[in-house]
C-alpha cells in the first residue's frame, strides 16, 4: 500500500490537473496504483477486521470502494475525483502508513 501511494504521489509531483487531464498514460498510472491500494485494503478488511478495527484512521473501506468503482465502471472515471483524491487523501494515507509500518516494526 504504502509503494502504491508513494507511486501515486511521484507520478503527479509535478503535474497539474491539465497536464494530468491530457495524458492517459500518467492517468492510467495513477488509476492503477489506486487500484492497488484498493486491493490491498480489500484482503485487509477480508483477512483481518481486528487490525482494521484497531487502525479506524486508515480509510480501508474507502479505498476499497474506490478500487470497485475505477474497477467496474472504468468508463465513467470522474478524472477530477481522481485528481482530488490523490492530492488531497493520498498524502495524509502515505503518513498513516509509514507510522502503522513502524509501530509493526518494534
Amino acid at each position: 500500500m504504502l509503494l502504491a501511494g508513494t507511486r501515486i504521489s511521484d507520478y503527479l509531483g509535478v503535474a497539474d490537473i491539465d497536464q494530468f487531464k491530457c495524458q492517459p498514460l500518467l492517468q492510467d498510472a495513477v488509476i492503477r496504483n489506486f487500484e492497488v491500494l484498493g486491493d490491498a485494503a480489500r484482503n485487509i478488511l477480508r483477512y483481518n477486521p481486528d487490525f482494521v478495527a484497531e487502525h479506524k484512521h486508515v480509510p480501508f473501506r474507502v479505498l476499497n470502494d474506490m478500487r470497485n468503482q475505477l474497477i467496474h465502471a472504468y468508463n465513467v472515471v470522474n478524472l477530477d475525483v481522481v485528481w482530488r483524491a490523490a492530492l488531497e487523501h493520498v498524502p495524509p494515507l502515505i503518513s498513516d502508513l509509514r507510522k502503522l509500518i513502524d509501530a509493526l516494526r518494534t
